[in-house]
Formats: C-alpha cells, sequence, structure tokens
C-alpha cells in the first residue's frame, strides 16, 4: 500500500517564549497521525496540522508518526524548534511618596535581572536607562511608570506601574509668643510645611477677649506683633483669639480658632 510522501513545515522556527507554533504535514485526513511536539509529553493526534505554545526556553526536534490500516511511516521537522528565554519586568517603589521628598529609587526586581537592557518612562518626568534609577517627582500627582526589559535574543516585557506622590502639607501653630523685641518669637504666626498651601487663599484675624478684630492679614509671611492693626504700642499681657483660613494645593479648606497668649 502506497503511504504519503510527508515534509514538515512550521510558520517559524525560533522566537521568544511563549512561541506558539503551528505545523503543517501535507493535506490528507486518511490514516492516524501522533504528533511528537518535543516539550515534554507534548503530543498530539490531529491530523495533517497542529499546533503548540512552547513556554520554556529551550531547542525542541518536531517528529511526526502515520499510521495508514498498519502501514508506518514518519517524518521530522527539518529545522529544530529554538525558543528563547523572555525576561521578567517588574520593579518597585515606596509605599508612600511625599512632596517633601519626592525623590526615590525605583528599584528594578526583574528575572533574570543581568543580561538585559532597561527602558524607563516616567509621564511627565522623562526616561532612564539605569537599571535603578533615582528619580525626583516636580509635584504631587499620579505617574504612569513603564519598565521595559530587553535581552541579547530580542525578547521584550513590559510592566506598567502607577504610582501617586502625595502632599504632606500640615501647619503649626504656637500657643504663645513675646513681642519683646529681642528677636525671639516676638510675632505670632502659623507655620507651614513647605509644600501644599495655596498661599492667595490664606487670611489670619486676630480678636480681643470682647470679640473685636485687632489684625488681619492675607500675607501668610506676616505675623501678628501685638499691635492693633500692627501699627504702635503692643496690647496688654493676655489671651487673644485666632481665625485661620486656608486652602491647600488640592483645593481642601480649613479653619482653625484657638487661643494665643501674649507673654512680655
Amino acid at each position: 500500500m502506497p503511504l504519503p510522501d510527508f515534509a514538515i513545515t512550521a510558520n517559524k522556527y525560533e522566537g521568544c517564549a511563549p512561541l506558539e507554533v503551528f505545523f503543517n504535514a501535507g493535506n490528507t485526513n486518511v490514516g492516524e497521525f501522533e504528533w511528537v511536539l518535543g516539550d515534554k509529553d507534548a503530543r498530539s493526534t490531529d491530523q495533517f496540522n497542529t499546533s503548540h505554545i512552547y513556554t520554556a526556553p529551550g531547542t525542541y526536534t518536531v517528529q511526526m508518526n502515520y499510521n495508514l490500516k498498519g502501514c508506518k511511516t514518519q517524518a521530522f521537522l527539518e529545522r529544530q524548534i529554538k525558543v528563547f528565554e523572555t525576561p521578567v519586568a517588574d520593579f518597585t517603589f515606596p509605599d508612600e511618596i511625599f512632596i517633601s521628598n519626592p525623590e526615590i529609587q525605583l528599584v528594578n526586581t526583574s528575572t533574570p535581572l543581568n543580561g538585559n537592557t532597561y527602558t524607563w518612562k516616567i509621564d511627565g518626568v522623562g526616561e532612564s536607562p539605569d537599571v535603578n534609577p533615582i528619580v525626583p517627582f516636580p509635584k504631587i500627582g499620579r505617574y504612569v511608570v513603564t519598565l521595559t526589559a530587553k535581552n541579547v535574543d530580542g525578547c521584550i516585557d513590559e510592566e506598567v506601574k502607577t504610582l501617586e506622590v502625595k502632599n504632606d502639607f500640615n501647619i503649626y501653630i504656637p500657643t504663645s509668643f513675646s513681642p519683646n523685641f529681642d528677636g525671639l518669637n516676638d510675632k505670632f504666626k502659623p507655620v507651614f510645611s513647605p509644600y501644599g498651601l495655596d498661599t492667595k487663599s490664606f487670611e489670619m484675624e486676630i480678636f480681643d477677649r470682647w470679640g473685636h478684630s485687632i489684625f488681619l492679614t492675607n500675607d501668610f509671611t506676616k505675623g501678628w506683633d501685638g499691635s492693633v492693626g500692627n501699627k504702635g504700642e503692643t496690647l496688654k499681657e493676655g489671651v487673644y483669639i485666632y481665625k485661620i483660613r486656608y486652602k491647600d494645593m488640592d483645593g481642601n479648606s480649613y479653619s482653625k480658632m484657638g487661643h494665643v497668649s501674649m507673654l512680655k
């Protein structure tokens, strides 16, 4: 009984894992086929064509066994399938990033780490080829970070993560001051952290014990010197009331009210 003359072909012979390859052995739909795909125990009983996904790097020999009513033959793929290792890109960064200390190191945890070239792309910041770049972020907000790893075989993997630079905005309000012109604590004013204050929203007003307004300013750098309107002699020692209103750069509004003691 004559048997078909098989010649196995593949749509590709090498590539990066995972690599899907399609095989063809002619065009007959009679007889029994057994494909031995070289990947551990991977086999197929598809007829004249089949496919397989190679997930591990290596070199694979492909064989097709054919049986027609007890008459047998076999064919081999003329070239071996070569599968290259694909790097797995990954990285970490601090759980919390604040604008007061916005320079961080991106830690590359790709596998394997060596033998690859890396490209970091940080939206709104720029790019870097360093393995573990140190990145200064210019302002609060969310940043998309993309790490691309490429090995000598041209295999590429990409990891994308989003990090957030937060505003650690805060305020310190003294409980007392002493306007005695000794250069120490002569004025009452709140102290803000270096980042995050919407300076245009600031307002501070001072009242005496009877509720009379004695000082008002929209300049957060200008403190109260203990006099009415910061003019003339200082008032008597005692407890005064302050009311401070402001917003942060995220648009959140704050209102602080309390007492400050003036000492001489």
